[in-house]
C-alpha cells in the first residue's frame, strides 16, 4: 500500500505544478498584452513621485517644452498624428475628451476616463508620438510632440 500512497501523492505534485506551469503562463501572457499599459503607468508614477520629491525637473522640462504640439479638438490630433479618423473618434470619445459641434466650440468639459486614456495614449505611442494631458487650467485637451529617433538629442 505504501506504492500506491507514493504513486498518489506522485501525481498531485504533478497537478499542481501543471496548475503553477499554467498559471505561470497565463500571468506571463497577460503582461506581455498590457505591457506597453503597464510601463506608461510605471513611468507616470515615477514622474509624480519625482516632482513630489522636490527634485528640480524644471530645467529638463523647459528644455523641452518647445517640442509639445498642443491639441485642441479631435481633428487636430488626427492632422498632426494621422490615422484613419473613426478609429481615432473612437478612441477620443472613450478617453472622455468631448467633441466640437462647431469650430470654436465644444460639447462639454472632458471628463478623462483612465483605461480610455491609456488606450488612446498607446495608440498615439505607436504613431510615433509621445503624449501628456494638459492641465485643467489650459485651454487646450492634450500635447504631442514625435518620439527622438535613436540617437537625436532634445
Amino acid at each position: 500500500m505504501k506504492a500506491a500512497e507514493l504513486g498518489a501523492e506522485l501525481k498531485s505534485e504533478q497537478r499542481e505544478d501543471d496548475a503553477a506551469e499554467t498559471l505561470r503562463r497565463l500571468v506571463r501572457s497577460g503582461v506581455m498584452c498590457r505591457r506597453q499599459a503597464i510601463v506608461y503607468e510605471l513611468a507616470r508614477s515615477l514622474l509624480e513621485r519625482l516632482r513630489q520629491s522636490n527634485v528640480d525637473l524644471a530645467s529638463a522640462e523647459e528644455l523641452s517644452q518647445a517640442d509639445w504640439e498642443k491639441i485642441e479638438s479631435l481633428s487636430q490630433l488626427r492632422a498632426t498624428v494621422g490615422g484613419r479618423f473613426q478609429k481615432i473618434k473612437k478612441r477620443w470619445i472613450k478617453s472622455g475628451f468631448p467633441l466640437r459641434e462647431h469650430r470654436g466650440d465644444r460639447e462639454g468639459e472632458a471628463e478623462i476616463d483612465e483605461a480610455g486614456w491609456v488606450e488612446l495614449a498607446l495608440w498615439i505611442n505607436k504613431q510615433g508620438y509621445e503624449t501628456r494631458l494638459a492641465s485643467e487650467s489650459e485651454p487646450w485637451l492634450l500635447e504631442v510632440r514625435k518620439v527622438p529617433e535613436s540617437g537625436e538629442e532634445n
